[in-house]
């Protein structure tokens, strides 16, 4: 069974276009139980933001340094499963076979950041390494060439935050120390507690290109910020001057 999970923060705002979203892929090659195994997927995709288990149990939580922008009103926040077992050609899969509202945990300190602002983390399945990073495609010469190593990879662009995810290095502004470490954690969290059900779940990166699910073996935050222009808000208000009298 081949599962996508696509988790909604949502704003303050209450509005879909304001939503933050990011998608997760997992699979399982046994026999599943779709109602337990399905819930415990959404409560651990959940978990991402809001609870580590044992192993990291001091360890800050991510929900802790999203922006206030993110509504932490109970059970506003959406998590929807899909079976893509026979789409992963990324054809249309239909409906949500599970849907689990949840709530994000309290803010932490600081202001908030602009909401495109987001701190990339870097997914690679197996064979990504053996892979090359471009294949001439057979195609006109002028045409792009194929990156088969970039189906084995993929990214997850986290956000909005609060400014104290922000270091200064080099009189540049840059993801300090303890937000990597918050999100390489909760990420190595996540694909423990799948790889914990009974059914051996794994944590995938999904190439539709190849119709192809890769567990997931290494994880990587890098310390520039990117940019979510999708995310930004619209402006409620412009301030205009007349220009200058010109002599």
């Amino acid at each position: 069974m081949n599962i996508l999970a696509v988790a909604h923060l949502t704003a303050d705002t209450d509005l879909l276009a304001d939503e933050a979203v990011n998608t997760f892929a997992f699979k399982s090659n046994l026999e599943v139980d779709p109602e337990t195994d399905l819930f415990d997927l959404a409560q651990y995709v959940e978990g991402f933001w809001n609870v580590f288990g044992p192993d990291y149990a001091t360890v800050d939580r991510l929900s802790g340094y999203m922006s206030v922008s993110r509504s932490r009103s109970p059970d506003r926040c959406l998590i929807e499963l899909f079976d893509v077992t026979d789409h992963l050609d990324g054809s249309p899969h239909g409906g949500p076979v599970l849907e689990r509202n949840w709530t994000l945990g309290n803010a932490g300190g600081g202001s908030p950041f602009p909401e495109e602002v987001a701190i990339c983390l870097t997914i690679r399945g197996g064979g990504w390494a053996t892979q090359p990073i471009e294949v001439a495609d057979g195609a006109d010469p002028d045409a792009a060439p194929d990156r088969p190593r970039q189906r084995h990879s993929g990214r997850l662009y986290l956000g909005p935050w609060q400014n104290t995810v922000q270091t200064t290095v080099d009189d540049r502004a840059r993801p300090s120390a303890d937000i990597h470490n918050a999100i390489l954690d909760a990420a190595q969290q996540l694909a423990l507690n799948v790889s914990t059900l009974d059914n051996d779940w794994r944590w995938c990166v999904w190439s539709r290109k190849n119709a192809a699910m890769y567990t997931i073996e290494d994880l990587q935050v890098d310390n520039a910020f990117d940019t979510m222009r999708s995310r930004g808000v619209s402006p409620t208000f412009r301030r205009t001057r007349p220009s200058p009298v010109y002599p």
